[in-house]
């Protein structure tokens, strides 16, 4: 992400946004504002890297040879962030002391996450439960 004065801007909204949904984690409430018309309004372009190579516990990266980061975004509290990512590092440890020969002919995956994944809202949410002008939303922008 480039500093910009929308990029800022848009850092300042998703923060705020977290009024509106309370419980629910950075990603979760990224997923319920992406599409929100002040996005529109200011401009802000999001754009999503590939899973190739930026994998994560929602989405992992499918080939390890390829995999550079692993992200835990979508899991909620950090204890289970850490969790989990520990267990990930021992799959990656094991993994990379594979001869060459192995890591490129055999099949390798992550070890599934125990606390973290893709975890839906227990309550359904409204399509668009954000004011289009929020309160508090509207002091950030100016």
């Amino acid at each position: 992400m480039r500093s910009n004065e929308r990029t800022i801007w848009f850092i300042k909204f998703w923060i705020n946004a977290r009024i509106y949904f309370p419980g629910l984690g950075e990603q979760a409430v990224f997923n319920m504002i992406k599409l929100h018309p002040l996005i529109a309004d200011m401009k802000v372009k999001i754009r999503f890297l590939s899973t190739d190579y930026f994998g994560g516990f929602c989405e992992p990266s499918k080939d390890l040879n390829q995999v550079s980061t692993m992200h835990a975004n979508c899991c909620i509290g950090i204890e289970n962030k850490i969790h989990d990512l520990k267990i990930l590092l021992e799959d990656w440890k094991k993994y990379m002391a594979l001869s060459d020969h192995d890591r490129e002919h055999l099949s390798h995956s992550w070890t599934v996450p125990q606390r973290c994944g893709p975890q839906l809202p227990a309550d359904p949410l409204p399509e668009n439960p954000l004011p289009v002008n929020p309160e508090p939303l509207q002091k950030v922008a100016q």
